[in-house]
C-alpha cells in the first residue's frame, strides 16, 4: 500500500478482507455476506433492495431469458430480491435459472458458463449477486 499513494491512489474500498493495515490511506469497508457492521467506516445497503433494483433494471431493458450467478458466499437477501422481481414478471423458473458457484475460480465459472449455454442457448443476460462473479464470467 505504501506505493499506492505514489501512483495516485487516494483511498481503498474493501469487502471481505478484514481490517487492512494502516498505510495512511482512507478505507471504506463494504458489507459482507452476513451484513456485518463490525468494521469502522462501514457502508452497507439493504441487499434485498439492491437485488430487486438490479433485476428490475435488467427486465425493464427487455431481457427475459435471464440466468443468475449466485456464489455461496453472497448475501442471500440479494438473491431473494432478484427472485421477487422475476416472479412479478411471471418468470416462474427462476430457481432453475440460478447457477450456484462454490469456488472463486475462473475454471469453475467456465464450467458454469458451458452449462448455461447448453440449458439456455438464447440467454440475453447473466445477472450476478457479486462483482467478483461477474468479473470471472467476463474473463
Amino acid at each position: 500500500m505504501k506505493n499506492a499513494k505514489s501512483i495516485g491512489i487516494n483511498g481503498i474500498i474493501s469487502s471481505g478482507f478484514g481490517i487492512l493495515p494502516d498505510e495512511g490511506l482512507p478505507v471504506i469497508y463494504l458489507e459482507d455476506r452476513l451484513g456485518n457492521t463490525t468494521y469502522p467506516e462501514y457502508v452497507a445497503c439493504d441487499s434485498y433492495s439492491g437485488g430487486y433494483k438490479i433485476m428490475k433494471e435488467v427486465l425493464s431493458r427487455g431481457h427475459r431469458d435471464i440466468v443468475i450467478l449466485f456464489h455461496m458466499l453472497n448475501n442471500p437477501d440479494r438473491l431473494r430480491g432478484m427472485y421477487d422481481v422475476m416472479k412479478e414478471y411471471n418468470i416462474t423458473d427462476y430457481r432453475e435459472r440460478t447457477f450456484i458457484l462454490s469456488e472463486n475460480s475462473v475454471s469453475e465459472t467456465n464450467i458454469i458458463l458451458r452449462r448455461i449455454r447448453k440449458q439456455y442457448p438464447d440467454v440475453t443476460a447473466i445477472v450476478s449477486c457479486s462483482d467478483d462473479d461477474s468479473y470471472r464470467m467476463i474473463q
